[in-house]
């Protein structure tokens, strides 16, 4: 920074000018005083000590500046002042590691470190303001001095604005001078710093372009005066250096132009270390030994370089020079190089070399192993052979850690193809025997262990299987490990279970449980048996479960999911019986005596999902299906939720509707199947069952459950009637009161029936009261129960006319209440528009039947007649019209005997009548003309001797 030129016209005259500037100039050294005095604990009880001090010192100077120009004592003053300053400053900087522990927190340090600097700052600012005071040898080179140390601490503290501020001064001061007046070594190599120094800072400024400007200048200079004992080419080549090696490393984190002008840049530097050392005579050995150091450091990054661009003859050129340093990181780029040159053999040799000599640490020799038997890749090309022969190297020269790093690394880049190998050689396990070895051994385990269960998680079995099965070399053989081998015992059980080795795998999980019986080896046993198909085994397994130490309900919904995967059905219900067995009927689900009511069972299925799921089970496979154990878990679905509550059983909102719903249905649909197959009773018993569900869903869709109620009740009770009809079993008084309670109930329900209700529905609820009333000895209420249902809307015919044949044809005939069932029927019948005549001609049979010889027998025929007359020919079943017209005829017969021959005669002439009307019984009517025509003959001879008989 530039001290600004005061005007002429600003500036105090005379007396007052140089009381002014003396006044200032105390001042200033009053505050130096101070600062001279300030000890390092005052620095540690207050940080704002130096901030005070430089604003003050800083106004000062400013007031200063103002009031030039100084006169030549002044001026020397200031020099002094400056002086004092700047050693006060340095006394401070060297007194902070005796207070490090109290500058040891990141915020006091940086900041004091800034003070400090503005303190040099402020040093170099009045020495410069001061000028060329006479008797002081080169005050511009001094002063330019001043400035360049400053901005190095600035560079240091990383204020590269400020630090290139300074040394633009010092490029200032540099230009005021004469040529010649920096023609010496000391003043030449302060401007060859100085260009240096210009481009480090443009360089962390991320001027790049400056800074390479900055240092090809001091390329310059340095060709101008190559003086080996300045150390001109050590600091260039370093320079070059930091910036190759600042350019490759942002390079490396930004995947960029692959080492092209790092590798130019550590280039130059090498050169000037070649330069350097053939400059410097025999007496110079540490710029020597300096120069060669930097050399090295060179062509290693230049190796890095060439490496990364896979060049790799030029990096062998780059590590033969400085391979006798023995650097691990020089030998690990020559095992690189070996290898991309395709010189797999000298690789080997390279790293049993470095094994040989212990050069690398077991992280490095991992990889290197790793680089040799898979080339960089994940395929083995190196050969298991040579793999185990370095393995065993590393055993033997590096130890157990080391060996757990080259396996571990071997998992991770080769995919673990040779481990299985490696970890099973002899010489190997015999690094991990012993005492004191325990971590390293739970270290391979570990490793070993991952390895084997990505090759399982990846399907690959087999290789799974090995690995573990090497996993047990690194387990100690005492009860502390008990755990551990039964652990990998039913590893390798599920590797072989997966290969289909079943009595492999039985082996391994027998043996695993001598070791741990637990609930996991009895269901990896489960499994086995599962898989060999023999169920019996297997359920007796399932039924062992629960008496395992840390027995999980889990593992027998598990072993229910197995076995329906396996399609062994019986299996998965004695699993999901077995689970259904720890729900106490007699105990809620939240008290504490039920098995499940602990909060690490919670995950549990809940009771009615373990029923619904045996249901389904049940049904799922009509070989095992088995109606009484579904009616069974039925029902106790139907006390669980009587007993704990609706929405604890089945759960709360839709989801518990869902449930109550399927339950329903099922009893509905077992119910049906039931009645299907004649299994009257268990219809009705499923049924009952149906009733309670559907009535516990009338919170929902209440008309729809009332007509599932309305249902259930009628073809219950249905069932229990047709059971005593069909299978012979007798209704005792308690069965017909529970018919009666059924039908009671949906006579409650059916008026409001009407529309959801089909007729089919009110007929049964009829005939079934019909017949509860049969077993009542009730013929009147029987009579009474169809005249209500006569009078009904949805009465029709056929109904009518399978009452009417019930009345007359079942075990307890209603002669009564037949014939007003027929006759409705048969009004019934002849009212539609195209009537049924073969169900008119059974109508008029069955009439017939009942009226028997009773004077009204005669209007039935009469009636069937008067049917008959008009219609088309075969409308009426003939056979049933031969049928009446014969039965008439025949009539005649016993009323002529008795003598009755009115009577007969009208039923002979019914009978002819009827015969005229069927087509086919002229045979019939001609004879039966004869007998009616001597009929009429006789009565007229009976009548005349009656006549003369009177005279």
């Amino acid at each position: 920074m530039r001290i600004s030129e005061v005007s002429p016209e600003t500036k105090p005259s005379g007396l007052n000018l140089l009381d002014l500037q003396t006044s200032l100039l105390s001042e200033i050294e009053a505050s130096i005083q101070e600062i001279e005095s300030i000890s390092p604990s005052d620095l540690t009880s207050s940080n704002t000590l130096l901030p005070e001090f430089s604003s003050k010192l800083r106004k000062l100077l400013s007031r200063l500046n103002s009031a030039l120009p100084l006169p030549e004592n002044q001026k020397l003053q200031a020099w002094k002042l400056s002086y004092r300053l700047w050693n006060a400053s340095v006394d401070l900087t060297n007194s902070r590691p005796v207070v490090a522990g109290k500058f040891s927190g990141q915020e006091l340090r940086p900041k004091s470190d800034e003070e400090q600097a503005k303190l040099r700052q402020i040093a170099t600012d009045i020495l410069v303001l001061a000028g060329n005071p006479s008797g002081i040898p080169s005050p511009t080179i001094k002063a330019a001095s001043f400035c360049y140390k400053t901005g190095l601490i600035w560079h240091d503290l990383k204020r590269y604005d400020l630090a290139a501020s300074c040394f633009e001064r010092v490029a200032d001061l540099a230009g005021k001078l004469v040529s010649g007046e920096f023609s010496g070594d000391e003043e030449q190599e302060l401007l060859f710093d100085l260009q240096i120094a210009r481009s480090a800072t443009a360089w962390d400024s991320s001027q790049k372009p400056l800074a390479l400007t900055f240092i090809a200048r001091a390329q310059n200079l340095l060709s101008q005066n190559p003086n080996p004992r300045s150390g001109g080419h050590y600091k260039l080549a370093n320079q070059f250096f930091k910036f190759g090696k600042s350019l490759l490393s942002n390079e490396n984190k930004t995947s960029g132009s692959r080492g092209s002008e790092p590798l130019k840049l550590l280039s130059d530097g090498l050169d000037l270390c070649e330069k350097g050392i053939s400059l410097c005579s025999t007496r110079e050995a540490l710029e020597i030994e300096a120069l060669k150091s930097l050399r090295s450091k060179c062509l290693k990054f230049m190796a890095a370089v060439h490496l990364q661009r896979e060049e790799y003859e030029s990096v062998m050129k780059c590590v033969r020079v400085v391979y006798d340093k023995a650097d691990s990181g020089v030998a690990y780029m020559a095992l690189k190089g070996w290898l991309g040159l395709g010189e797999r053999e000298k690789a080997e040799r390279e790293l049993i070399k470095a094994l040989e000599n212990r050069w690398w640490s077991n992280e490095l020799v991992a990889e290197a192993v790793s680089e040799v038997v898979y080339g960089g890749g994940g395929e083995v090309v190196h050969g298991e052979e040579v793999a185990t022969r370095l393995c065993m190297t590393v055993a033997d020269r590096m130890g157990a850690g080391a060996m757990v790093r080259v396996v571990e690394r071997l998992c991770t880049v080769g995919r673990g193809e040779t481990v299985g190998t490696v970890a099973g050689e002899e010489r190997v396990v015999a690094v991990f025997a012993g005492k004191g070895r325990e971590k390293e051994r739970t270290a391979m385990h570990a490793v070993l262990w991952n390895c084997a269960a990505e090759y399982f998680r990846a399907k690959n079995y087999r290789k799974s299987s090995e690995i573990f099965d090497k996993c047990m070399l690194y387990i100690a053989y005492d009860m502390e490990s008990r755990v551990l081998r039964a652990k990998c015992l039913r590893a390798l059980c599920l590797c072989h279970l997966a290969l289909c080795l079943y009595d492999q795998a039985d082996e391994y999980i027998s043996e695993a449980q001598k070791l741990e019986p637990n609930i996991v080896s009895g269901f990896l046993k489960f499994k086995i048996y599962l898989q060999k198909q023999d169920q019996a085994q297997a359920i007796s397994q399932v039924q062992s479960m629960p008496q395992c130490p840390d027995f999980d309900p889990e593992f027998l919904t598990l072993a229910a999911h197995e076995a329906t995967a396996c399609q062994a059905i019986p299996v998965a219900i004695a699993s999901l019986s077995s689970l259904l067995s720890l729900y106490s009927p007699e105990t809620s689900l939240s008290s504490p005596e039920n098995p499940l009511n602990s909060p690490e069972k919670l995950h549990t299925l809940p009771e009615v999902a373990v029923i619904r799921n045996l249901i389904t089970l049940h049904l799922k496979n009509s070989s095992t299906e088995n109606p009484r154990e579904i009616l069974l878990l039925l029902r106790r679905a139907n006390t669980r939720m009587n007993q704990i509550g609706l929405e604890r059983f089945f759960g709360k909102g839709s989801l518990g509707s869902r449930e109550l719903k399927w339950f329903a249905g099922i009893s509905w649909n077992s119910g049906m199947k039931a009645g299907k197959e004649r299994e009257y009773k268990e219809t009705a018993e499923f049924l009952e069952v149906g009733v309670a569900f559907y009535v516990a869903l009338e919170d929902g869709d209440e008309r729809e459950s009332k007509t599932m109620v309305c249902k259930c009740l009628i073809i219950g009770a249905a069932a229990a009637i047709t059971r005593e009809k069909i299978g012979g079993d007798k209704l005792h008084e308690s069965d017909i009161k529970k018919v009666a309670s059924l039908l009671e109930r949906a006579g409650k329900l059916l008026p409001s029936m009407s529309q959801s209700l089909g007729p089919d529905f009110f007929f049964l609820y009829t005939f079934n009261s019909y017949e509860l009333h049969g077993h009542l000895n009730d013929p009147k209420s029987q009579t009474q129960i169809l005249k209500t249902f006569i009078s009904s809307p949805i009465c029709n015919p056929n109904h009518l006319l399978h009452l009417g044949l019930n009345a007359c044809d079942g075990p307890r005939p209603n002669i009564e209440a037949a014939t007003l069932s027929l006759d409705s029927c048969l009004n019934s019948l002849l009212s539609c528009a195209s009537p049924d005549y073969h169900k008119v001609a059974l109508v008029f049979r069955k009439l017939a039947g009942i009226a028997g010889y009773e004077d009204g027998a005669l209007g039935v025929y009469e009636k069937a007649r008067q049917v008959i007359v008009g219609l088309k020919e075969g409308e009426y079943p003939s056979e049933e019209a031969k049928w009446l017209a014969i039965m008439a005829w025949n009539k005649a017969g016993p009323h002529l005997r008795f003598g009755r021959n009115g009577v007969g005669e009208r039923w002979m002439r019914l009978g002819l009548q009827i015969a005229m009307l069927v087509k086919g019984m002229e045979g019939y009517v001609g004879e039966m003309n004869k007998w009616v025509e001597q009929m009429e003959r006789a009565k007229v001879e009976d009548q005349r001797e009656e006549r003369e008989s009177r005279l």
